[in-house]
């Protein structure tokens, strides 16, 4: 079997805005509280793993026989032996990393809801095939319903699902739990729909097959696959869409502008609030038709580039007028085109879709970090797996095994935020911190060019120095922090600006940190409402300082002379001004506002 094509965005569920971790395994392994009998181990697993056919048996003999309790303790000690140096086993790293994914299939999903026979036969068909489900599987999908959609899948299309083994697994993990329709807040009258997984999947299915798609099937990942078959809609839309809707790959980008805006349904027009669809059912034809908002141009582009095969996401964010939606597609194997429809004199500068595995919010700057040229190529499913390999043998307590793996992951794969925080966690409790520092040091200069993640590490490293009470040299990590244009990146610039505050209010320098919260308010004021959260952080620091009154009077004069005209800046500032005069007790304050 060809090595399968990697898509750049295999690891978005690794990159996401909390930096979770992801894969299966995050449960601990289960004790099994027995010792690997000697014979299973060194006449049966050894020998088994250096040809596949054979191992792909005693997997099912194991199976036959009941004697999984006993084939699991076998891998552990077989794992914890020769990584403790206490017997050296002669085995290639691909056939650990096989040993490994076999130990976390049995452990984290079998015990919990074993697959038919004949998936199961469809699972262990090959390595490639074990560790490209290896790889798909998160910690947050629901293991029994993806086990359920397998099973379905491959029992109703046996043949198709050779061929087509990545569009199996990613609608088992998209579709394993509700989705959001219909992608965005839109307020109308969604369509309902069923999940009506095997016409679904016969629509995808035939689309690729038929060479109809406008993206090939050999070019997608099942990471990528799950931005196609996310769709939350019956699927006679998306038969219409692909028997209507035209257009390349590359200008698919097209379809966004394609669709007229309805001035109509701006704020105080004829039709309500911008977000109200007045048409009835949501339906593509009628937007097509009838034109609409930011929103529907946003859902028409991306659930036509869906149904022809072309993955795509949505994004929603506030700018200087207030929130917008705009959209990325996927134009060829290594590049995504996420601004189409985004008004840069908008100043949106974060947007967030909806990761269709994991229901979890991501950040356009995550989809960017992700598709990185080092996640690209061949060596990538290989740095996975050692990576579940440092994971699993970090589990079993085999702590220097486990760093050496996570160390060749991030030499490989620098961008790669797990294998990080697992070197993290293993040297989180060593007694010199020092090696921690170091590593935190090396992380920063890996994330250097991408600033979410690089905030995330200073934010770590200010931790670890204030733990030793260095709160000075904490502040000083965010004053260093390097260059942001405040008019780019509104809300990262105002993160590290409240991180010096707040570590210079436990240096002892409350006046400092005052200061900067103020000027950073009256130096970005056209901002307008985008400084609400500004605000209320300015608030808090007032608070913890005990200085209410004082936080109130500056607030009261930044409103009285705004030179904007901003009526919910205006209102803002008058709430939290009011809500700091009452808790200082200021009735004076209080009846000069009421004037």
């Amino acid at each position: 079997m060809k090595p399968m094509r990697k898509f750049c965005l295999l690891v978005l569920t690794v990159v996401f805005f909390s930096f979770t971790g992801s894969g299966v395994g995050a449960r601990e392994f289960a004790e099994t509280g027995k010792e690997a009998p000697k014979g299973l181990l060194s006449a049966e697993i050894i020998p088994s793993l250096k040809d596949w056919n054979a191992w792909r048996s005693l997997i099912f003999e194991v199976l036959e026989k009941e004697r999984e309790e006993e084939f699991v303790a076998a891998l552990k000690n077989l794992l914890q032996r020769n990584f403790s140096d206490e017997e050296r086993v002669a085995l290639e790293e691909p056939e650990w990393f096989a040993l490994v994914d076999t130990l976390r299939f049995l452990e984290d999903c079998h015990r919990l809801r074993p697959l038919h026979p004949d998936t199961m036969e469809w699972l262990f068909r090959s390595a490639d095939r074990l560790q490209m489900f290896s790889e798909s599987l998160d910690r947050d999908d629901h293991w029994p319903e993806v086990a359920h959609i397998l099973d379905r899948l491959i029992a109703h299309d046996p043949d198709g699902s050779e061929r087509f083994d990545r569009l199996v697994m990613a609608m088992a993990v998209v579709w394993d739990e509700s989705r959001r329709p219909p992608l965005h807040r839109q307020k109308g009258q969604a369509l309902p729909y069923q999940r009506d997984l095997l016409r679904r999947y016969g629509f995808f299915r035939d689309l690729y097959a038929d060479r109809g798609s406008r993206m090939p099937y050999d070019r997608l990942s099942v990471t990528a696959l799950t931005f196609v078959v996310d769709t939350p809609v019956p699927v006679s839309e998306l038969e219409w869409a692909q028997r209507n809707v035209r257009g390349t790959r590359t200008r698919w980008g097209d379809r966004y502008s394609a669709i007229r805006y309805d001035n109509a349904r701006w704020p105080g027009g004829a039709s309500g609030p911008v977000y109200n669809w007045p048409h009835g059912e949501y339906r593509l034809e009628k937007i097509e038709r009838l034109g609409g908002i930011c929103t529907d141009q946003g859902y028409y582009a991306v659930l036509t580039a869906r149904a022809n095969g072309i993955p795509a996401m949505i994004f929603t964010g506030m700018g200087v007028r207030g929130g917008h939606a705009w959209m990325g597609f996927m134009r060829d194997e290594d590049r995504w085109e996420m601004d189409v429809g985004r008004y840069e004199y908008d100043e949106y500068m974060i947007g967030h879709t909806i990761n269709p595995q994991t229901n979890r919010r991501m950040s356009d700057h995550d989809v960017t970090l992700s598709t990185a040229r080092s996640f690209r190529g061949g060596g990538v499913s290989e740095s996975l797996a050692r990576y579940r390999l440092g994971e699993t043998l970090a589990r079993l307590g085999e702590s220097r095994g486990a760093y050496q793996s996570l160390r060749a992951v991030t030499r490989d794969l620098p961008l790669f935020w797990d294998a990080w925080k697992g070197k993290a966690r293993l040297l989180r409790n060593h007694p010199d911190q020092s090696f921690l520092a170091g590593l935190y040091e090396r992380q920063a200069q890996a994330y250097r060019n991408y600033p979410d993640q690089l905030f995330i590490v200073t934010q770590n490293q200010a931790r670890l120095l204030a733990e030793a009470e260095r709160f000075s040299e904490a502040a000083q990590l965010f004053r260093d922090f390097p260059g942001l244009v405040v008019r780019e990146r509104q809300d990262l610039a105002e993160n590290v600006l409240w991180e010096r505050a707040r570590f210079l209010r436990k240096a002892g320098e409350e006046r400092r940190g005052r200061t900067l919260l103020e000027r950073f308010l009256i130096n970005h004021e056209e901002l307008g409402m985008l400084l609400r959260g500004m605000v209320g952080r300015y608030a808090e620091y007032m608070l913890e300082i005990e200085e209410p009154r004082a936080g109130a009077d500056f607030l009261g004069r930044f409103r009285t002379r705004l030179r904007i005209d901003d009526y919910g800046l205006e209102r803002v500032l008058f709430d939290v001004e009011h809500s700091l005069r009452t808790e200082a007790g200021d009735q004076a304050g209080l009846r000069r506002m009421r004037r």
